[in-house]
């Protein structure tokens, strides 16, 4: 909880939830949780990752190893694009999650994200139906639907966005590549 010094005013608050761990973690206690950006919101497993191996699991008074930029200066005429494209979900504070951003041109768009193995099975369920901004990004960890770590390969996301309002449809299939070190 972060508070003023009188504690009558709460700036932000956090409730811990084990499981927002990464898979690789068989024992959280020792580990620390990380917010990928201090912007994203407070109780989002999406905004958290668990600190690297290679800095002890946590970094004190340093910046967070699972510390990513959720602006981007990227000037790009896709509307989704991945941020890295290759990604090795090994918990070693490089490159341990894949974020996949996106820009709409108009308000109002909805989407859903689906990431499918090579052979066109559903891997993870990414969004079903969310509101977006004007510009955002999801995350992926590489685990799969049932929370299990996916195997190192190539994987398809299916990204499709629909503007309710005025019909418009928009749709794309990028490779993501989920890598050892």
């Amino acid at each position: 909880m972060l508070t003023n010094s009188e504690k009558d005013s709460i700036y932000d608050e956090l409730t811990y939830n084990v499981k927002w761990h990464h898979a690789l973690v068989k024992s959280p206690k020792g580990v620390a949780l990380e917010r990928i950006h201090p912007s994203l919101p407070t109780q989002e497993i999406t905004s958290w990752h668990s600190a690297a191996t290679d800095v002890d699991y946590g970094t004190p008074g340093y910046k967070n190893s699972q510390y990513r930029e959720i602006g981007s200066d990227l000037l790009t005429e896709k509307f989704v694009w991945l941020d890295p494209e290759s990604f090795s979900p090994d918990n070693d504070g490089v490159d341990d999650i894949c974020i996949i951003r996106y820009k709409t041109d108009t308000d109002g768009f909805v989407a859903n994200a689906v990431v499918f193995n090579a052979v066109g099975v559903k891997v993870f369920q990414l969004a079903s139906n969310i509101l977006l901004s004007s510009s955002g990004f999801l995350t992926w960890d590489g685990r799969n639907d049932a929370g299990k770590n996916t195997n190192v390969g190539v994987y398809v996301l299916y990204f499709e966005m629909i503007n309710p309002t005025n019909g418009v449809r928009k749709q794309v299939k990028i490779p993501i590549v989920v890598s050892s070190r």
